[in-house]
């Protein structure tokens, strides 16, 4: 990928997160959840969406695409799926609708010592880079994703003695998935930082402070 001297990309917009999931799309995570499906048709309809998707961004002029995340059923569900240590409970935050009613969800839950024992997302970028030139981007889940929506009740009890051991761990996962996107020819790697936007509710953030106070009286 050419930089330009200011040190920028050569492109002046691009996509964030998720695109929308064709109708046809949902219904396959439907049926492979169910096992209505194998992991082979999935596969071949994932990479179907996926072609369609690149080409509405190379319509669109877009000078960067990714995959519109078509693989995932959430920005950190395969993170979550692929990394040992990590599983899935209630988070301690909720979102709100567009009517202003609280919605549950769920969040990453640090049940084991954090270890990448496999690519996360290196067959997105590989598959990308086969059905297009344009600059391929990915994205990752940021750190904090695997550890902010549970507050202090991230962890099993003893899995780690401190945030600090914990993302240590975490942060040598980044370091080879990143390491293996950029050898697959990933030229564009974002981080998704969701927690922190969250933090301009005030009400976020007052669960936050919360959330360390009672943290340290621990």
């Amino acid at each position: 990928m050419r930089i330009t001297p200011t040190g920028r990309p050569p492109f002046r917009a691009d996509h964030i997160g998720s695109l929308l999931r064709p109708a046809r799309l949902r219904q396959a995570f439907r049926d492979f959840s169910e096992r209505k499906i194998g992991e082979t048709e999935f596969r071949v309809l994932q990479d179907e969406a996926i072609r369609g998707i690149v080409k509405l961004q190379e319509e669109a002029g877009f000078r960067v695409v990714n995959d519109g995340e078509f693989r995932r059923g959430s920005y950190w569900g395969r993170f979550v799926q692929l990394i040992d240590g990590l599983t899935v409970k209630e988070a301690t935050y909720k979102f709100h609708d567009e009517h202003g009613h609280e919605l549950d969800f769920t969040a990453p839950h640090v049940s084991g010592k954090v270890r990448r024992g496999q690519a996360i997302a290196v067959d997105e970028v590989a598959f990308v880079r086969g059905v297009t030139d344009r600059v391929a981007k990915v994205t990752l889940p940021s750190p904090s994703t695997m550890h902010f929506w549970r507050g202090r009740q991230w962890a099993d009890v003893g899995v780690y003695g401190s945030p600090e051991a914990f993302f240590a761990d975490l942060g040598k996962v980044y370091r080879e998935e990143i390491a293996d996107l950029a050898a697959a020819g990933a030229q564009y790697v974002q981080l998704d930082e969701v927690a922190l936007a969250m933090l301009c509710d005030p009400g976020a953030r007052a669960k936050a402070k919360a959330e360390e106070g009672l943290a340290e009286q621990r």
